[in-house]
């Protein structure tokens, strides 16, 4: 007995063939192998986006390929390696688009890579009317101020 794929209508060579008693054919599952080999490839084809590689893979669960990370530092390797490859895929892409004089991808890349030479945004937080957000008091004037504060409550 020889079992096919659903979606493809092709032969696996990795489900195993099996009668039960009663001459129908029994559901096999794929081994955690070829799981986590098919899991890869499809991280690869959705440039590292879990949910729809997950989908592709049986709708595996993210618990799953949370324990198979933690488990097997060779899967953890490898799906580091696909991420990367993505992030190398993204950059390029952007750095396509600087080439290209696209202005909101050159301001991109200066405020998250040229920090160091004065490519941030800074934001001045002061408090009422200008004044020092964070002015220092006397233990004494805190005192008085918690205490004006607690007759309020009462």
């Amino acid at each position: 007995v020889k079992r096919f794929h659903k979606r493809k209508g092709t032969q696996s060579k990795h489900l195993k063939s099996d009668m039960e008693e009663n001459g129908k054919q029994k559901k096999q599952r794929l081994s955690t192998k070829v799981r986590k080999q098919m899991y890869l490839e499809a991280l690869e084809k959705t440039m590292g986006i879990q949910t729809p590689a997950r989908k592709m893979v049986g709708n595996l669960s993210p618990e799953t390929v949370r324990q198979w990370r933690e488990k097997d530092k060779d899967f953890a390797a490898k799906m580091d390696e696909c991420k990367s490859m993505c992030g190398d895929f993204v950059e390029s892409k952007l750095l396509q688009k600087i080439k290209d004089g696209d202005t909101t991808a050159i301001i991109f890349y200066c405020k998250t890579q040229l920090k160091e030479r004065g490519y941030t945004e800074r934001k001045e937080i002061t408090g009422a009317e200008g004044k020092d957000l964070f002015a220092t008091k006397t233990d004494d004037e805190l005192a008085a101020e918690i205490e004006e504060l607690q007759r309020k409550l009462d």
